[in-house]
């Protein structure tokens, strides 16, 4: 019974430890996505909602992030049972809300007009490319992630199967 403690303080220790590198850094990506944006507020006429999509998303998370790694650091040396803030439960359903809304408002005007800003379906091609790849990268970091549990899972079924 001690292994199983010993284990799962560990595994405990390391989810908060990747948590908190997690939140570091995507700092820079999300101040980009409030600074592109912004930069570009205006540019985009096949789809305002894109650049108010990347302010809104990366203010958003930079505020989610923020609040994770300060309640990790403050319940860092607490031994108590850990609760869960519901102002971060909000956070998180309305960033998952706004990223399918981000999702309908990029990929239905693919790929937009880059060349004529006086065009209708004309979106600056900085500002749609990198709408478009931040999308994609949450994706592609998402099969990571469920990758990763799915074999860390496996692993600690077989563990304790052994034991």
């Amino acid at each position: 019974m001690e292994g199983l403690k010993a284990h799962g303080l560990v595994f405990l220790l390391t989810l908060v430890t990747a948590i908190v590198i997690m939140c570091l850094a995507t700092f820079p990506l999300q101040i980009a996505m409030i600074v592109i944006g912004a930069k570009y507020k205006d540019e985009c006429p096949v789809e305002d909602m894109i650049p108010i999509y990347l302010i809104v998303a990366g203010s958003a998370a930079l505020f989610s992030n923020c609040c994770t790694c300060g309640i990790t650091y403050k319940q860092r040396g607490n031994q108590e049972e850990q609760s869960v803030n519901p102002l971060q439960i909000v956070v998180q359903f309305f960033l998952f809300a706004w990223f399918i809304c981000g999702n309908v408002w990029i990929y239905k005007n693919y790929e937009p007009n880059y060349t004529d800003p006086e065009s209708p379906d004309y979106c600056h091609k900085t500002l749609y490319l990198f709408a478009f790849w931040v999308t994609n990268s949450y994706y592609i970091i998402f099969g990571l992630v469920l990758t990763c549990v799915c074999l860390a899972g496996t692993c600690a079924g077989s563990m304790f199967r052994r034991e």
